[in-house]
């Protein structure tokens, strides 16, 4: 047998320390006749760490005990250097490994000696092993990055050593950014490909954001899609303002984060056939099966600003009449495909702003449901809100909507719905509240997909008597909750001003019945977050594999943009409030259900923040929540 042997150091220096004899598993020599050498390192000191265990697996993890090549078992984290200094060891080498680049590399990091209290870990695969020198490949690592478990963990950054690197470097467009060379010494020069790098507007280059390890493009109110395949994809939002308050779509198409590969496919994937209907904001996504999504419905041009401590959202839609060539509203009912790299579908007959959309188990098979938002131009007095109903067919080769066989029981742009009972690839009931546009209409109503007809709902405890936008998610038990709800309907009503968060986080207990039977009451702050903290509008709700939830960011009811998430348990109280790395509101979140060490693990992407110059600016910075597995 053939011993491997694993060299650890700190991020400054590769250290001499050699451990061998500690395979779980003789190389497969079958698969390449050359043996080489891996390197790899963690981004970061990481305080309380004091133990670590290095596995490295062929292939993507789906099982922890399955494809073991190599296993480090409970090492130290720190070491002494030679000045007696302590250091961390984050940059390893791998040698005599056969050469292949399917390996898969986790390195889990313990509060304690027995490594038993698991605090971070970090996960990458698609990982070479090369037939290069030691020196030569350990100047060229790859990084893994590290996820700190039950907390938000913001992806890698650009060091400042490479953002001054970089700023170096004289450019005219975008292009002239992408790769960046540099000698240390004589014998030493390097060449990095920088796909998310710009060139400023005083010509010189800049990258804040470390593509594949981070998302790519700036992104307010973006679209966030977990597909059946584990992906996350991540699609438009608002990225270019004017300084006064209106912002137009970004250029940019489709990010695609991998997470059995534990990083980004690509900054702006180009797909065919997907042009304009993915750069929009406010659209609604839904998965569809595989590597596949719908995208339905956004908005290209909008108005949000924040001026005298009042919030005004407004859609652009004057050019919204007659013909409508240039509205920037999307009519498209799309089907995205990643796996093909192809998209295609059907529009609607006229332009919708913020309408239901659901995937649902007609008895003619799953459906795209869009029913009622409001139609533009929005009217100068009264209100263009719709019942109306349709069934879009979005599969290979075939697109089309027909109108439902009824109407919903009240006008509506804007609500929240939730699946209350699911079937076996869409859903069969459908709980659609809020957004209403009339008072003395329901406040409620659920959608039957079997019969294809909308059912009022009894409401008792403490509903609220308005509520628009916001996230309805499981909450244990078959409960629900709505987060991050308004009394404002933002963007449909011209301007709609007025303050932040004015609605708290509310648990719905819901009875089967004929009708159906729905108990409010408000989420228990039990002594973990401050009192009214729950009330934040444009914030992101998301569920957790366990019946927990998370209300992520938002503006609280003085309009301030919120640097946390509260995590409520499965019996509506807050167990804890988590630091956010970064102030968003207005961004977009995704659980990835796929076999492997991200497992259950959320994506929190794009948004909008507090700007240097006091205005919002769009965020590209994005943070995964893991939980602790039970």
């Amino acid at each position: 047998m053939r011993a491997m042997s694993l060299k650890i150091g700190s991020l400054a220096a590769l250290m001499a320390l050699t451990l061998a004899g500690c395979t779980a598993a003789e190389p497969d020599e079958t698969a390449n006749d050359g043996l080489g050498v891996m390197a790899f390192s963690l981004p970061g000191i990481f305080p309380g760490v004091k133990f670590m265990m290095v596995r490295v697996y062929q292939g993507p993890i789906v099982d922890l005990g399955e494809g073991l090549k190599y296993e480090l078992p409970c090492i130290p984290y720190t070491g002494t250097n030679t000045a007696g200094e302590e250091t961390s060891k984050n940059a390893f080498t791998l040698d005599r490994l056969p050469v292949r680049d399917d390996y898969a590399v986790l390195i889990d990091l313990f509060a304690d000696e027995a490594c038993t209290e698991l605090r971070i870990r970090a996960y990458r695969s698609g990982l070479a092993v090369q037939d290069k020198s030691e020196a030569e490949v350990a100047r060229h690592p790859y990084y893994i990055q590290p996820y700190i478990l039950d907390s938000f963990t913001g992806m890698a950054t650009p060091s400042a050593e490479l953002q001054q690197k970089v700023a170096k470097k004289a450019c005219a467009v975008d292009a002239d950014c992408k790769t960046l060379q540099w000698c240390d010494g004589t014998d030493d020069c390097r060449t990095l490909t920088m796909p998310t790098a710009t060139c400023s507007t005083t010509k010189t280059c800049t990258v804040d954001t470390l593509f594949p390890l981070n998302g790519g493009a700036r992104r307010g109110l973006p679209t966030v899609v977990g597909l059946s395949s584990g992906e996350v994809a991540i699609s438009g939002g608002v990225s270019v303002h004017d300084g006064k308050g209106g912002w137009t779509a970004t250029n940019e198409a489709v990010e695609v984060f991998d997470p059995a590969k534990g990083i980004f496919e690509h900054p702006a994937r180009q797909v065919d056939n997907l042009g304009k209907e993915a750069r929009v904001s406010l659209a609604s996504s839904l998965p569809l099966g595989g590597r596949t999504f719908a995208l339905v419905g956004g908005i290209a041009k909008l108005r949000l600003s924040l001026a005298g401590g009042k919030l005004t959202t407004d859609i652009s839609d004057d050019t919204c009449g007659g013909a409508g060539a240039d509205c920037p509203a999307s009519k498209a009912v799309w089907r995205v495909d990643l796996a093909q790299n192809g998209a295609s579908g059907t529009k609607l007959d006229g332009f919708l702003a913020l309408p239901v959309v659901a995937h649902v188990a007609s008895k003619e098979g799953p459906r795209v449901l869009v029913a009622g938002g409001a139609g533009l131009p929005l009217p100068k007095s009264g209100d263009g809100r719709s019942a109306e109903a349709f069934l879009c067919e979005l599969a290979a080769g075939k697109a089309s909507c027909i109108s439902s066989s009824s109407f919903m029981k009240a006008a509506r742009a804007g609500a929240a719905t939730a699946c209350i009972e699911a079937g076996a690839s869409a859903c069969k009931k459908l709980l659609i509240l809020g957004g209403r546009k009339s008072s003395s209409s329901p406040l409620a109503e659920v959608y039957d997909a079997s019969t294809d007809t909308f059912a009022e709902v009894n409401l008792a405890g403490g509903a609220p008597s308005i509520a628009h936008g916001g996230t309805l998610v499981p909450n244990g038990d078959g409960a629900l909750l709505l987060l991050g709800a308004s009394k404002k309907p933002l963007f449909i009503d011209a301007p709609a001003a007025g303050n932040g968060g004015d609605l708290p986080a509310m648990r719905i207990v819901i009875e089967a019945g004929d009708p159906a039977n729905l108990t409010f009451s408000e989420v228990k702050m039990a002594g973990q977050a401050k009192a009214g903290s729950d009330r934040r509008a444009l914030a992101t709700g998301v569920g957790l594999a366990d019946g927990t939830a998370l209300l992520i960011g938002g503006l609280s009811a003085a309009n301030k943009v919120v640097k946390s998430a509260l995590w409520i348990d499965d019996a509506g109280s807050v167990k804890a409030e988590i630091p956010l790395d970064v102030a968003r509101f207005g961004a977009g979140a995704a659980r990835m259900d796929v076999k492997g060490p991200l497992n259950g693990c959320v994506m929190l992407a794009g948004g909008l923040t507090m700007g240097s110059e006091g205005g919002f600016e769009a965020v590209n910075h994005v943070e995964v929540f893991c939980p602790k597995a039970p």
